[in-house]
C-alpha cells in the first residue's frame, strides 16, 4: 500500500496529470455503466460475437458474458491509471499524457464499437 501511495504523491502536484488521469478514470466508469445499462437478461442464449471465422458467423452465450464485457472498463479505470503512475515516475509527464489520451481514445473507440455491435445483433 505504501508503494501505491509513493507512486501517485508526485502526481497529486501536477494538475495536468491528475486531470489526465481522471479523465482516464471517468472514460472507464461511463464505459461500464454503459454497458451496464444494455444488458438485459433473457432465459435464452444471446448472439454475443460476430467474427467471419469458423463454421457460425454469430457465437451464442448466456446475457452474462455482456456484464463481464462491461468489468473491461472498470480495468481501465484502475489498471491504466496505476500505469500512468507508473510511466510518470519513470518517463515524465508527456508520454504520462499521451498514454492517459490514448487510454481515453480507447474507451471511446470501445463504446462506438461495442455500441454499434450491441445494436446490429440480433437478440
Amino acid at each position: 500500500m505504501k508503494t501505491i501511495t509513493n507512486l501517485f504523491k508526485p502526481i497529486i502536484k501536477d494538475r495536468r496529470m491528475l486531470l489526465a488521469m481522471v479523465s482516464v478514470f471517468l472514460a472507464g466508469i461511463i464505459f461500464f455503466i454503459f454497458m451496464i445499462l444494455n444488458v438485459k437478461s433473457y432465459d435464452y442464449l444471446l448472439n454475443v460475437r460476430y467474427t467471419v471465422f469458423g463454421t457460425s458467423e454469430f457465437y451464442k452465450d448466456s446475457w452474462v458474458y455482456r456484464i463481464i464485457l462491461a468489468i473491461f472498463g472498470l480495468i481501465v479505470a484502475f489498471i491504466h491509471n496505476i500505469l500512468i503512475a507508473k510511466v510518470y515516475n519513470i518517463s515524465g509527464r508527456r508520454v504520462a499524457i499521451a498514454f492517459a489520451v490514448l487510454s481515453v481514445a480507447l474507451m471511446v473507440a470501445s463504446m462506438f464499437i461495442i455500441g454499434a455491435s450491441i445494436r446490429e445483433i440480433p437478440n
